[in-house]
């Protein structure tokens, strides 16, 4: 192999590289893929009556605040919550935990 024709081949590998190295500085974007949307199951009654009787359990003190919160969507028992206000309500018992 004659050097002229190394010195071609090198020049070919180069640009080749060259090439690679740029795609892999600006990668082409892929389609995104939709992820099947996972629907939560629904908080229930029994759901918010289970949380707040395990919350009194480990801090009786909650009692209070839970009442104060079921009392402000004119409920005063877990099943009298509104299906449109468990999740609001869970949310606000859950924020007591902490």
């Amino acid at each position: 192999m004659s050097l002229e024709s190394k010195i071609e081949e090198l020049t070919r590998v180069m640009s080749e590289l060259n090439a690679t190295m740029k795609a892999l500085q600006h990668p082409v974007e892929q389609p995104a893929v939709e992820q099947p949307v996972v629907e939560q199951p629904k908080p229930t009654a029994e759901d918010l009556k289970q949380l707040c009787l395990t919350l009194v359990r480990k801090n009786p003190a909650l009692k209070s605040k839970i009442k104060a919160i079921l009392d402000s969507v004119g409920a005063s028992k877990a099943p009298d919550v509104k299906a449109e206000d468990m999740l609001s309500v869970i949310k606000q018992i859950k924020a007591l935990e902490v």
